[in-house]
């Protein structure tokens, strides 16, 4: 009995050094995961801010903080200060730490302070002033060094970013509209002016219903409409830059928004009208400015080509024939030696030898009818014997209840004839007019009938 107590003695002595053991050494290895906390460089909090001012790029920035909070510009009380801009600014300033210290450095040049890309000049409500600077980046720390009263460190590129802007960068721009029915566009390029108009219930004078758009109030100028769509989508610019908010008429010249500048005014909504000048061009843009107001911007020289881009050349037909579809009543298609007629029906789609068929089949046949492309290639001479395909539309549209269109091959492609005129085509286009031909001519070689199932 003795020994059994002797050996629960000593186990229990065992288990208590174990014990302490992992306990002393679970002390020693202890991760420490409470992370010192660095603290601010500066201690500029926004609400004891009075002025803040900064010159770069040879020009200074000054700005007084008002009772309620909101910052304006000294000596133009109408500019349109972009008090989020403000706000990141002193955010900046009053949450920065330096992520190195630079101790007793002995050449201030060597940072960049004797020529610094930006200085910030602070003054506090209780009068205390505080003079900033941005030196040199370094790009080994990836951040700037950055002197203050109290020394040299380097911090993070927030404060560059912030700060090394012009009064322009900090202005709230104005914004073009994002328009919604429009009616008609004004192009102008200072001598010349087209007009666009949009016709909601299309126009007699126009073989199709699908045209909407016209040139110059004549009828026969339609426009097509998908390069429209296109265009419409350019009057929505986006300016990329302000480069003066206060421009009068004298400086207005200088960036070519005089009277004579380029300019697109719209017509959309109930009767509402934007107008856009559009002046000379530098390697970052063209200058804009919206009609009445002194901001001059930049926008992509891109987008402005896009909205000067308004001529019958530029916006005509790209395709031989436009429909709309809802007018169409049949049409006949003879290509490769077969010919196919589609009739619509209001209750089964389109029917071909007095079937409904097949949906994909339609639609494809459709698709290529209007897919036939205008090429700027030489169309050539017809040969004899030459392959041909010839159209016939059939519509509900007075006056134009039958249109007629012959495409003959030549030596140098396709050669249309189609109101009136003559018109070169895309050869892939034939062909794939020719192939959905085909394809609806062979749905017919089997044994069943294809329908859309109904």
């Amino acid at each position: 009995m003795k020994k059994r107590l002797l050996r629960l003695a000593i186990l229990v002595c065992a288990l208590g050094v174990l014990i302490g053991g992992y306990f002393l050494i679970a002390a020693l290895t202890k991760d420490d995961t409470e992370t010192a906390v660095t603290p601010p460089l500066l201690s500029v909090a926004a609400d004891d801010l009075k002025t803040l001012a900064w010159t770069y790029n040879n020009a200074t920035v000054s700005l007084t903080r008002a009772d309620d909070g909101t910052w304006s510009c000294d000596g133009a009380a109408a500019f349109p200060l972009d008090q989020d801009q403000v706000t990141t600014m002193t955010g900046v300033l009053q949450n920065m730490t330096a992520t190195l210290t630079i101790d007793d450095p002995a050449d201030l040049s060597e940072y960049g302070f004797d020529q610094p890309q930006c200085v910030i000049d602070l003054t506090k409500k209780d009068g205390t002033a505080l003079e900033l600077k941005i030196g040199d980046y370094n790009a080994v720390a990836s951040a700037y060094y950055f002197e203050t009263p109290d020394g040299v460190y380097a911090v993070s590129s927030a404060v560059q970013t912030a700060f090394c802007k012009t009064l322009c960068d900090l202005a709230v721009k104005e914004t073009v509209p994002d328009f919604q029915n429009v009616t008609a566009v004004a192009v102008s390029d200072g001598q010349q002016t087209h007009t666009l108009e949009y016709v909601d219930a299309g126009d007699a004078a126009a073989y199709s219903g699908a045209f909407r758009w016209f040139e110059d109030g004549d009828r026969a100028q339609a426009l097509s409409p998908d390069r429209m769509d296109t265009y419409l989508t350019s009057l929505t610019v986006t300016f990329s830059k302000c480069v003066d908010w206060n421009a009068n008429d004298t400086t207005l010249s200088t960036y070519g928004l005089g009277a004579n500048a380029a300019s697109v005014t719209v017509t959309y909504g109930n009767g509402q009208t934007f107008k856009l000048w559009l002046g000379s061009e530098n390697d970052a843009g063209r200058f804009a400015r919206i009609d009445g107001s002194g901001m001059v911007y930049l926008v992509a020289s891109a987008d402005a080509d896009a909205l000067l881009a308004a001529s019958y050349d530029d916006l005509k037909p790209d395709r031989l024939l436009s429909l709309d579809w809802d007018e169409v009543t049949a049409f006949d298609v003879t290509a490769g030696g077969q010919t196919v007629t589609l009739i619509a029906d209001a209750d089964s789609g389109w029917l071909c030898r007095g079937v409904a068929l097949e949906t994909t089949l339609s639609d494809n046949l459709k698709n290529a009818l209007t897919g036939l492309t205008l090429s700027t290639d030489a169309a050539g001479t017809p040969a004899a014997g030459a392959q041909t395909v010839v159209i016939a539309v059939y519509q509900d549209r007075t006056g134009w209840e039958q249109l007629d269109l012959t495409l003959t091959e030549t030596d140098a492609g396709w050669l249309a004839s189609f109101n009136g005129q003559n018109s070169s085509v895309s050869a892939d286009a034939v062909t794939a007019l020719t192939s959905a031909v085909q394809a609806v001519t062979d749905s017919f070689s089997g044994t069943s009938v294809p329908t859309t199932g109904n």
